[in-house]
C-alpha cells in the first residue's frame, strides 16, 4: 500500500508541473472573391474543415488580389498584415497552426491539407489552457470580449515574441450573385477585424505552470458586418518568430432577440440611365433575430451621400422576409454609383447602429454637353460622365497612368492581355451635344498588338453610337487583329504591350445623321480573343474635317500642324499639287472665329505661322475656305 500512495503522488505532481491541455487546431487561409484557383480548392477544403469542427477552427482572409473582393475592400489592412506577416505571393494558401499546409500539390495549397495532417496535430498537446466568450451591446454596435489564458505546463520562448490575436470573423457571407469573378457566392469564416489591429497583442514569452492571465476587449462592430447573427470571436495565441500558433479559443455567434438584415438591393435600372433618377429601387429585408419583427428604420444612401430613412412597419417571423420599396431619389450625377441600404431601431429598439447593409451598383450618364476639347483622361480622377462596365468582372476596360497619346501621361486600357476569349467589356463615353454641328466625326487615338506573331489574335474593338441613351445601337468602327494593331507583337508572356510615342494611330470615323442632335452616346465595346493589350486616349465627337480640297488641289497630306499642344505659336503647313487661293480661320468649339488671315495663295508645300498666345486653352478648328469649300484640322492650345 505505501509504495502505491508514493506513486499516486509522484504521479500527481508530474501533472502539476507537466500539464496537459487539448489543443483546438488553427486554420488559416487566404482567398479572393476573383481567384479561379481558390474557387476549386475552397469546396473541398471547407467539407473537409466541416467534418473536424471539434478539432480546427478556421478563418479564411480575402485578399486584394488577384482581382474585386468587396470584403477585403471594407478592411484590406488586417488582411495585408497576415499577408505580409506570412509573406504571401499568391493564393489560394494556407496554414496549420502556422505551418503551410504540404503535399502532392504547391506548398501551401489547400488542397493538401487532410484528416491525417489535421489528426496529428490535434493530437500534440497545447501548453494553454484557453477560454473565449463575448456579448453584444444593446445598440449592437459593440462587443464586450473577455478572454481568459492559463498555462498548463512551464513554457519560456527566450528572447522570442509571443502574440495574442483577437478576430471578429463572420461564419457564413452569402452573396446572391458572385462579388468576385469565380462564380463564389458563400464565403466562410472570413475574418472581417483583428483587436487592436493585425499585429495583435503582445503576451509573456515565459510562463510558470498554473500561471493565469485574462484579458477583456471592449470593440466596436463594424459596420460592413453583414450579419451580426454569424459573428463569432476567434482568439490565439502564436511565436510571432517561428510562427508555430500554440492555442486556439473561440466564441461561437449569439443568438439576437430583435434584428434584421438587407438581404438584396435593386437599382430598378438596366444598362445606362440618362434621367439621373432612381423611381424603382427596392430592398429585401430579412428578419434573422428571435422575435417577430414588426418595425425598423430603413436607410437608403447614394455614395457616401447623406442618409435618408423612413419607417417599416410589418409582421416577419423568424426568417421571413418582405420586399421594399425605396423612395424615389432624382438628380444624381453622371458616372458609377452605389446603392446602400441598411436597418437601424429595429423594434423600436432605440438602437441608431447600421445593421445589415447590402448595396448595388448602377450607373447614370450625365447631361448632354458641347465638346471642348477631346477626353484625353488627364485629370487627377477618371471623368465622371464616362461609364466602364466590365460585365461584373474585375478585369476589362480601367483608367491607366503611364501610356498616353502625344506623349500624355493617361489613357484607358481594355486588358485583353488578361481576359478569356471571347469575354466583353464596355466603356460608355459622355452624352454629346452635336445640335450646333452639321456633319459629326469621331477621332480617337489607338494603341494595340496581339501577342502571337505567327498567328495574331483577334482581339476586337468596336464602336457604336446611340441616339436614344442605348436602347438602340448603330456599329461606326470594327477592326480587330492586325487591322486594329499599331505595333509589332512582343510575343512575351511575361511583358504586356504599353506603346510607345509611336505606337498610335489616329482614327477619324463619320457619324451620319447625328449633325443637330442634341443627345448621342458612344460605346466602345472590346472583345478579347485573349491577345495583348489595347489603349484608347483623346476621344472627340464633333464637326467632322471637310475635305473637298483633297480631290480638286491633291492634298493628300492634308494639313499638318505643330507643334500640337500649341503654347505660343503653331504652324500649319499646306502640300497642295495645285495653287489655290482661301483664307484661314481659328474657329473655337461654340463656333466663333477667334482668329484670322486674309485669303492668300497656296501651292506647293507652304508653311503658315499661327500666333495663339492669347487664346485661351482648349480645342480650336483651324480651317482654310475657299468659297464653298473647306479643310480643317484640329489644335489644342495648352498653355
Amino acid at each position: 500500500m505505501k509504495s502505491v500512495y508514493i506513486t499516486a503522488i509522484a504521479l500527481a505532481f508530474a501533472g502539476m508541473v507537466h500539464g496537459q491541455s487539448q489543443r483546438l487546431v488553427l486554420s488559416e487561409a487566404f482567398s479572393n472573391a476573383s481567384c479561379a484557383p481558390c474557387a476549386s480548392q475552397n469546396p473541398g477544403y471547407n467539407t473537409l474543415l466541416g467534418n473536424n469542427t471539434t478539432k480546427v477552427v478556421k478563418v479564411k482572409y480575402q485578399t486584394n488580389w488577384p482581382g474585386t473582393d468587396p470584403m477585403n475592400a471594407q478592411n484590406p489592412t488586417d488582411v495585408a498584415s497576415r499577408v505580409s506577416y506570412y509573406q504571401l505571393t499568391g493564393v489560394p494558401w494556407g496554414c496549420l497552426d502556422g505551418t503551410p499546409f504540404t503535399g502532392g500539390s504547391y506548398t501551401g495549397a489547400l488542397a493538401n491539407l487532410n484528416q491525417t495532417t489535421i489528426d496529428n496535430r490535434y493530437a500534440v498537446d497545447s501548453p494553454f489552457d484557453l477560454q473565449v466568450s463575448h456579448s453584444l451591446t444593446a445598440g449592437l454596435d459593440s462587443a464586450y470580449i473577455t478572454i481568459d489564458l492559463t498555462a498548463s505546463q512551464a513554457l519560456d520562448i527566450g528572447n522570442e515574441t509571443m502574440k495574442l490575436h483577437v478576430l471578429l470573423v463572420e461564419k457564413e457571407i452569402n452573396f446572391t450573385a458572385p462579388p468576385g469573378s469565380n462564380g463564389e457566392t458563400s464565403f466562410e469564416s472570413v475574418m472581417r477585424k483583428m483587436y487592436p489591429d493585425g499585429n495583435g497583442t503582445t503576451i509573456a514569452s515565459a510562463w510558470t505552470n498554473t500561471q493565469n492571465q485574462s484579458w477583456n476587449f471592449d470593440v466596436a462592430i463594424p459596420s460592413y458586418v453583414y450579419d451580426l447573427t454569424e459573428v463569432a470571436i476567434l482568439v490565439f495565441v502564436q511565436n510571432n518568430n517561428t510562427k508555430e500558433v500554440y492555442q486556439a479559443g473561440i466564441s461561437q455567434p449569439l443568438p439576437v432577440s430583435n434584428y434584421g438584415k438587407v438581404n438584396t438591393v435593386s437599382s430598378g435600372l438596366t444598362g445606362i440611365d440618362c434621367q439621373g433618377d432612381l423611381n424603382n429601387a427596392t430592398a429585401t429585408i430579412e428578419n434573422v433575430g428571435n422575435n417577430a419583427m414588426t418595425s425598423a428604420d430603413i436607410y437608403y444612401q447614394i455614395d457616401n451621400g447623406t442618409p435618408m430613412s423612413f419607417p417599416w412597419t410589418g409582421n416577419l417571423a423568424t426568417g421571413a422576409t418582405d420586399n421594399v420599396n425605396i423612395p424615389a431619389i432624382s438628380g444624381i450625377s453622371g458616372g458609377n454609383h452605389s446603392l446602400n441600404v441598411w436597418l437601424s431601431n429595429i423594434n423600436n429598439s432605440g438602437s441608431t447602429s447600421a445593421v445589415g447593409t447590402s448595396s448595388t451598383n448602377f450607373s447614370i450618364s450625365g447631361a448632354p454637353a458641347v465638346a471642348a476639347q477631346p477626353e484625353g483622361f488627364e485629370a487627377s480622377s477618371f471623368p465622371a460622365n464616362y461609364i466602364i462596365d466590365n460585365l461584373g468582372a474585375p478585369i476589362g476596360w480601367g483608367w491607366v497612368n503611364g501610356a498616353g497619346a502625344n506623349n500624355s501621361n493617361r489613357s484607358v486600357r481594355c486588358r485583353f492581355w488578361n481576359m478569356s476569349s471571347g469575354t466583353q467589356a464596355f466603356m460608355y463615353s459622355k452624352r454629346f451635344d452635336l445640335s450646333g454641328i452639321t456633319n459629326g466625326e469621331l477621332s480617337f487615338d489607338v494603341a494595340y498588338t496581339y501577342y502571337t506573331a505567327g498567328s495574331p489574335e483577334q482581339d476586337r474593338l468596336e464602336v457604336h453610337y446611340s441616339t436614344d441613351c442605348g436602347s438602340t445601337w448603330n456599329s461606326v468602327f470594327n477592326k480587330a487583329g492586325t487591322a486594329l494593331s499599331t505595333a509589332p507583337p512582343l510575343g512575351s508572356g511575361t511583358q504586356s504591350f504599353v506603346p510607345t510615342a509611336t505606337q498610335w494611330r489616329n482614327e477619324r470615323v463619320d457619324i451620319p445623321g447625328v449633325g443637330g442632335l442634341g443627345d448621342v452616346l458612344l460605346r466602345f465595346k472590346g472583345t478579347s480573343d485573349f491577345g495583348d493589350m489595347l489603349y484608347v486616349d483623346n476621344i472627340f465627337l464633333g464637326e467632322k474635317n471637310t475635305s473637298s480640297f483633297e480631290d480638286i488641289y491633291g492634298l493628300e497630306q492634308g494639313l499638318q500642324i505643330f507643334p500640337n499642344p500649341a503654347t505660343n505659336q503653331t504652324t500649319l503647313r499646306v502640300s497642295a499639287d495645285a495653287p489655290f487661293e482661301a483664307r484661314l480661320e481659328v474657329v473655337n468649339m461654340l463656333g466663333a472665329v477667334v482668329y484670322s488671315q486674309a485669303s492668300q495663295t497656296f501651292a506647293g508645300v507652304q508653311d503658315v505661322q499661327i500666333p495663339v498666345q492669347d487664346l485661351a486653352n482648349g480645342m480650336y478648328q483651324v480651317r482654310l475656305i475657299a468659297g464653298e469649300m473647306q479643310i480643317g484640322t484640329r489644335l489644342m492650345v495648352q498653355h
